[in-house]
Formats: C-alpha cells, sequence, structure tokens
C-alpha cells in the first residue's frame, strides 16, 4: 500500500505548450461614457438605500440622497441606511458628508469633500468649534 502512495506522488506531471490559456483583460478604469454621474436619490423606505450601495460600488457616482421622507417615517431605519452608506464609502475610499436635515452626498474615493475645519458658530451666546458639533443625519 505504501508502495501505491510513493507511486503516485513520485509521478511528476509534464505541461505541455499546447495548454489553453484564458487572458483575462482588466476592466477600464473610466466608463464607457467618459462621464462622471451626479444621480439624485430619495430614501422612501429602508429598502431604498441598495439602488444608492449599488451606483457607488460601481465608481463612477456622486451621490446625492434625499433623507427626509425616510427621517420623517422611522428614526431608526434612517440611521440604518445612514450606517451602510457610511460603510460603504468607507470601503470603496469615498466620503460621505450631511448637507443639512434632509441631504447627504456621498462620493467615491477620487472626489474630496472640503469640510471647514476650525469655523465656529454661535449658540446661545457661546462659541462652539464645527468640530464639536455633531452632524444630524
Amino acid at each position: 500500500m505504501i508502495d501505491k502512495f510513493k507511486k503516485i506522488f513520485s509521478q511528476e506531471q509534464s505541461y505541455s505548450d499546447d495548454d489553453t490559456f484564458v487572458e483575462i483583460k482588466p476592466e477600464d478604469a473610466q466608463p464607457k461614457t467618459g462621464k462622471i454621474l451626479l444621480k439624485h436619490f430619495v430614501l422612501n423606505d429602508f429598502s431604498d438605500v441598495k439602488p444608492v450601495l449599488e451606483s457607488l460600488r460601481e465608481g463612477y457616482t456622486i451621490a446625492l440622497i434625499k433623507v427626509k421622507p425616510l427621517r420623517e417615517k422611522s428614526l431608526s431605519d434612517l440611521k440604518r441606511a445612514i450606517f451602510k452608506i457610511k460603510r460603504t464609502c468607507e470601503a470603496i475610499d469615498g466620503d460621505v458628508m450631511g448637507i443639512d436635515q434632509n441631504m447627504i452626498l456621498a462620493v467615491p474615493s477620487y472626489v474630496a469633500i472640503h469640510k471647514e475645519s476650525g469655523s465656529q458658530t454661535n449658540v446661545n451666546n457661546q462659541m462652539i468649534n464645527s468640530q464639536d458639533i455633531e452632524p444630524y443625519y
């Protein structure tokens, strides 16, 4: 029995030149149209976040997302949706920013969002740095 194992493992495999290989071409870095899309999305339900995530993963979309309808329906679903968008942006090295209480901007890695740091806001006669304020999503 040991002889059979030795025979099996001692055999060398030979490869001939007529083995076929499949060449896989990498996908183009730019879309076929050569354009970056700015898409507007409206989140009415939690399920509406899926097309946003798919567009962001494609890498050619800047997403402008209206969250007001979902915020009015369910705050917990809104938090879940924003969490998924943030995680997707982190995965693609993109960025996400709340524009106001009703809109979110999500961008791919090659787009930078300028977020002012050090700007101050006067709230109840008290100066507050913008870094101390948590954005409301």
